[in-house]
C-alpha cells in the first residue's frame, strides 16, 4: 500500500527521536501495532449507508508489572493515514471525518466482529482524541508528516503535531486515555475487539504494489498484528507482541 511505503520513508526515521523525547514510565513496556485497514474493520457511520473503515493503523502500548508481567495500563492510538490529504474531497474521506467527528458509538459491520460484539460500543467524549488523521506529504520535499484531530464532521483541526510525536504517546504510555483490558465498554473494549481479530486474521493485498518484496502471486497475506512493530524496553512477550 502506498501509505505504508510513505510512512517508512518519511516517518519511521523520526520515531526514535520522538520516543526518546517523550516522558515514559520507568517499568517495562510492550509496544505493538495492528493493521486495521480494509473491510474487516468497517463500522457504521451516522448519516451514511456505506460505513467506513475504523482506521488504518492501531498503535498499542502496555505498561507491565516488572515481576508478574501483568498489564498495569494500556493505551492505544488509532490512525487514519492519508497522503497529500488537505480536505474531504471524496466520499471515503468524508465518511471518515464524519465517523471521527461524531465518535459516540462503534458498531461493527462485518459478521466476524458483529457476532463477537452484538451491540455497539459506546465511546465517551473524553476518548475522542484516540482517533486521528495521520497526514503524509505527497513528496519527500513536502511538509513534514503530521497528526491532526477532527474538529468537526467536515474538517480537521487546523493545528497538528508531528506524526512521530503522536505515535510516541501511546508507546510511552503518555497519551492520557486509558485502554486497559477489562472495562465493560468504551475505548478499551474497542481496542480489545480489534486485537482479538488482528491476532488471527491476515491482510490480503491483491494489488501489484507491495511495501516489501514478495514473490509474484494473486495476493499477499500478512498477519495484521505483526506490521510496523515497535519495541520499547524489555518484557516477556504479550498477546499483542
Amino acid at each position: 500500500m502506498p501509505w505504508i511505503v510513505a510512512f517508512h520513508e518519511r516517518v519511521s526515521t523520526d520515531l526514535e527521536l520522538a520516543l526518546r523525547a517523550t516522558p515514559s514510565r520507568t517499568g517495562p513496556v510492550n509496544v505493538a501495532s495492528s493493521l486495521v485497514h480494509g473491510t474487516t474493520f468497517t463500522v457504521d457511520v451516522p448519516g451514511s449507508t456505506s460505513g467506513a473503515e475504523i482506521g488504518d493503523l492501531l498503535i498499542v502500548g502496555e505498561e507491565l508489572d516488572s515481576k508478574t508481567s501483568t498489564v498495569l495500563r494500556r493505551e492505544a492510538l488509532l490512525l487514519q493515514m492519508k497522503i497529500g490529504f488537505a480536505s474531504p474531497t471524496g466520499p471515503s474521506s468524508a465518511n471518515q471525518l464524519r465517523l471521527y467527528g461524531t465518535w459516540k458509538a462503534v458498531g461493527w459491520r462485518t459478521s466476524v466482529l458483529r457476532d463477537l460484539t452484538p451491540r455497539p460500543r459506546t465511546v465517551n467524549p473524553a476518548e475522542r482524541g484516540v482517533a486521528r488523521f495521520g497526514l503524509l506529504p505527497s513528496s519527500p520535499r513536502g511538509k513534514p508528516a503530521e497528526c491532526r484531530e477532527v474538529a468537526s464532521t467536515t474538517a480537521l483541526d487546523a493545528s497538528g503535531i508531528p506524526l512521530a510525536a503522536a505515535m510516541a504517546l501511546p508507546a510511552c504510555i503518555s497519551l492520557g486515555i486509558d485502554a486497559t483490558p477489562g472495562a465493560p465498554d468504551g475505548w478499551s473494549r474497542v481496542v480489545e475487539d480489534i486485537l482479538s481479530i488482528a491476532r488471527v486474521r491476515e491482510y490480503q493485498d491483491k494489488s501489484r504494489h507491495h511495501e516489501v518484496a514478495v514473490p509474484h502471486d494473486s495476493r499477499y497475506e500478512q498477519r495484521r498484528d505483526h506490521m510496523l512493530v515497535l519495541v520499547v524496553g524489555s518484557a516477556p512477550p504479550q498477546a499483542i507482541d
